[in-house]
């Protein structure tokens, strides 16, 4: 089994605002790829969220997600600098 690697900006102020967003997410993968499994989105990570500390500029976020983060585990998400309220979220996903 194979994994691709799913991303999305969310715009949200708090981190329960960011977390009901990305459940809508996850739902929506799941509805517009199938509930088959092994789509290779949001809709195989475990549900939740991992928020990692600080602030990161966008390309760094991207980069340390795909660079550690674990298939089968919850999106790890990003505070951006851009701005106070976006949000990179990334997961490697089973495909």
């Amino acid at each position: 089994m194979g994994a691709d690697f799913d991303s999305i900006i969310i715009e949200a102020k708090t981190e329960d605002e960011l977390r009901k967003k990305y459940n809508l997410v996850q739902e929506d993968r799941a509805w517009d790829y199938g509930h088959r499994g092994y789509t290779g989105t949001f809709a195989e990570a475990e549900e939740g969220l991992i928020i990692k500390g600080g602030l990161w500029e966008h390309n760094d976020a991207e980069e340390n997600c795909e660079k550690n983060h674990e298939k089968w585990t919850r999106a790890w998400a990003y505070r951006l600098k851009s701005s106070e309220f976006l949000w990179f979220i990334g997961a490697w996903c089973s495909s």
